[in-house]
């Protein structure tokens, strides 16, 4: 019976970490068939979309996960709520950007994040159900979609905006029947919504301030080398930290999902740390194979031959190594209510990746790689200090 549920269990951890294989195998296969700079700029316009759905999504997937299932109704209800509210005060800055030169392409392109928002949140709520089919399916489907797309669709943007729209008519139907079935309503009335935005500020800038970090980056590579380059960066990212992402969609939301049950601050953190000696000995073994084999590994997936050196390949790995580091935080911090000490270390990298932007100076992949690298590795070095002083600090509060 033992061995029942044993089985069980791995396959629950298969249905989680299917979505990301289908995720990397769609972006090498769509780089194979369109070449990097296709790729790179689908990289660029998915990442300014990832900002704005963090921004709307106002983190409810996290509440969902890391509270009770018995509050995962209403968490569901209140965060659809409050994005609707946000969506609905945005639209009259919407038209004046508009009247004011925005492009309709790009205006539709950052609407559809609402499709990236709502997936999220969806998903998260089948999660914490324990429908684990639901949850892969729906993480799957986007990639899916723009595999198909782009073998009949020649742009970037036209290809997100037909993926994306779809995605968003799919969650809106699944959505109602979820509403219906449970007898939920919404309710954007101010005072409702705006408790719930004020509650989630912090986590939810948080959270954009991370991944701005990578956006930003992303962007900066495009705008001083080319989005070839910022192709090679994306696939480097994609191919060699795929092993890391395969552990993180596996084990991080039942290590969440398991801080949800604790009550104990010291217990939640010590949960995390388990994962983190994970993290890392999984990292070095990346980086191992990455020094050795790394280019020719590149040039696999790529169907490149010597786009990248293997000392750039080393430091972009290195950053995407550390920037997870610094991203998988986020849950704990949030959980454990300190999420003014990541704020501040992520806007100290935010400033650093627009010093690089705003450097005048003809730069080098080489020398961005390098930038990036130092300056991920300095946050992630005094992310580790304040790991250490909250760790000693519950472990002696929670003893008294």
């Amino acid at each position: 019976m033992l061995e029942i549920f044993r089985q069980i269990s791995a396959n629950k951890k298969v249905f989680i970490a299917i979505p990301l294989g289908i995720v990397f195998f769609s972006n090498i296969a769509i780089t194979q068939i369109k070449g990097l700079a296709f790729i790179g700029e689908l990289a660029v316009i998915g990442g300014f979309c990832n900002l704005v759905a963090i921004l709307i999504g106002l983190r409810t997937d996290i509440q969902i996960l890391s509270q009770s299932k018995y509050n995962a109704q209403h968490n569901l209800s209140e965060g659809i709520s409050a994005m609707l509210y946000l969506i609905l005060i945005s639209f009259p800055g919407i038209l004046l950007g508009y009247y004011l030169g925005a492009k309709i392409e790009h205006i539709i392109i950052g609407f559809l994040s609402t499709a990236i928002a709502l997936n999220e949140i969806t998903s998260s709520f089948f999660l914490r159900a324990s429908q684990f089919y639901f949850y892969s399916l729906l993480r799957s489907l986007p990639s899916i979609l723009i595999l198909l797309i782009v073998l009949y669709v020649d742009s970037p943007a036209k290809s997100w905006i037909i993926c994306y729209s779809a995605m968003l008519i799919v969650l809106t139907c699944i959505l109602y029947k979820e509403f219906k079935r449970a007898g939920l309503s919404l309710n954007i009335s101010f005072k409702p919504a705006a408790n719930y935005i004020k509650s989630k500020i912090l986590p939810t800038l948080t959270a954009l301030l991370c991944a701005t970090g990578s956006v930003f980056w992303l962007f900066t590579v495009s705008e001083k080398v080319g989005p070839e380059a910022a192709g090679i960066w994306s696939n480097v990212i994609r191919i060699f930290s795929l092993p890391i992402m395969f552990m993180t969609a596996i084990h991080l939301p039942l290590v969440i999902l398991k801080v949800g049950n604790l009550d104990s601050s010291f217990q939640k953190i010590k949960v995390m740390h388990k994962f983190t000696y994970k993290f890392f000995l999984l990292s070095s073994l990346i980086l191992i194979i990455s020094f050795f084999w790394g280019e020719n590994i590149f040039s696999f997936f790529t169907a490149t031959d010597g786009a990248i050196s293997s000392s750039i390949l080393l430091l972009i790995v290195g950053f995407c190594i550390l920037k997870n580091f610094l991203g998988y935080h986020q849950s704990i911090f949030q959980a454990l209510e300190i999420d003014h000490i990541l704020f501040f270390i992520l806007s100290l990298e935010l400033l650093l990746a627009a010093f690089l932007y705003f450097e005048h100076a003809l730069l080098s992949l080489d020398y961005i790689s390098n930038f990036i690298f130092l300056s991920v590795l300095g946050c992630s070095l005094l992310l580790t200090f304040f790991l250490f002083k909250f760790t000693f600090k519950y472990r002696f509060s929670d003893s008294k």
